[in-house]
C-alpha cells in the first residue's frame, strides 16, 4: 500500500523495552493519553520525548505494527501534537503509534 507523500513514517516490531512503562503525563490535551518516553536529553534543560500510543490491552511482549510520526516544520517550529489524531487511531486499529518530538529553533527548544 502506497503511503501519503510528505508523512514519515517507520514501521518496526514494538516489543523493545522502551515502549514497556506505563506514564500519564501533564502533556497538552491533544497527548494526555501517551506513554512518554525521554529518549534524549541535552544540555540538562532540554528533554526530547517520545509520546507512544499503544493499543488497548497491549503489553510489553506482544509483536505489534509501529509507526512513527515526524511532525512538519523544517526544524523551524511544530510539535508532536501535529499527528497526534492519528496515532490515536492507529492505536485503535491495533498498531503502536509514536510521535517523535525533535529540536527545533522555535518555539519548543529555543537553543537548537
Amino acid at each position: 500500500m502506497r503511503q501519503p507523500a510528505g508523512i514519515c513514517m517507520l514501521m518496526l516490531l514494538a516489543t523493545h523495552p522502551l515502549f514497556a512503562a506505563e506514564k500519564q503525563t501533564q502533556e497538552p490535551d491533544l497527548l494526555k493519553d501517551a506513554t512518554i518516553k525521554i529518549y534524549k536529553t541535552i544540555d540538562e534543560d532540554v528533554n526530547l520525548k517520545l509520546y507512544i500510543f499503544n493499543p488497548a490491552g497491549h503489553k510489553v511482549t506482544d509483536k505489534s505494527p509501529a509507526i512513527v510520526f515526524f511532525f512538519g516544520g523544517g526544524w523551524n517550529s511544530g510539535t508532536p501534537t501535529q499527528f497526534a489524531p492519528q496515532a490515536k487511531y492507529m492505536a485503535s486499529r491495533g498498531m503502536v503509534a509514536i510521535c517523535a518530538e525533535y529540536r527545533t529553533k522555535k518555539p519548543l527548544h529555543s537553543n537548537a
